[in-house]
């Protein structure tokens, strides 16, 4: 069990207690917002480890929650999540330090965005095509852990 809490910022309610049911299995604190004005309260009181943000809350970008999260604590990691892999929305979020998911993925990736230690930035080439959904064998895509490369080691293999 651990006693990292991880924060959901998601306009959608049944999405948000799916990620949050997801999360409590894997035996992590989870908590889930429906508005820009609950997420923001909730970074500055508890300080997530991890936040997760959809693209926009009602009117406020997840960009800008983003920037919070990191004035807030810096030790907290994000991850902007959107509809669809849109190369613009992913660029903005790695230049705002946030990993970028598509929606789509995020279920099958969380309990690895939750144990796995997380790169510093996400160095992903958002203009490659995710072909996430068939397996080809080797490494799954969605392993968090090979986002980035130990020093010394070697680079992963392109798809």
């Amino acid at each position: 069990m651990s006693a990292r809490l991880v924060l959901f910022a998601d306009p959608d309610r049944s999405f948000g207690r799916k990620l949050v049911f997801l999360a409590q299995k894997a035996g992590i604190l989870a908590e889930s917002c429906t508005t820009a004005e609950e997420a923001r309260r909730a970074l500055v009181a508890s300080s997530p480890a991890i936040f997760f943000t959809t693209v926009s809350l009602g009117g406020v970008r997840g960009v800008a929650l983003v920037h919070l999260a990191k004035l807030a604590n810096s030790a907290t990691r994000a991850v902007m999540y959107g509809g669809a892999a849109d190369l613009l929305l992913a660029r903005e979020a790695q230049r705002a330090g946030a990993l970028f998911e598509p929606r789509a993925y995020l279920p099958y990736s969380l309990p690895r965005y939750m144990t796995a230690v997380l790169p510093a930035m996400d160095r992903r080439d958002a203009a490659r095509i995710e072909r996430r959904t068939s397996f080809r064998g080797g490494r799954r895509v969605t392993d968090v852990e090979s986002l980035y490369t130990a020093p010394g080691a070697r680079p992963p293999r392109a798809f």
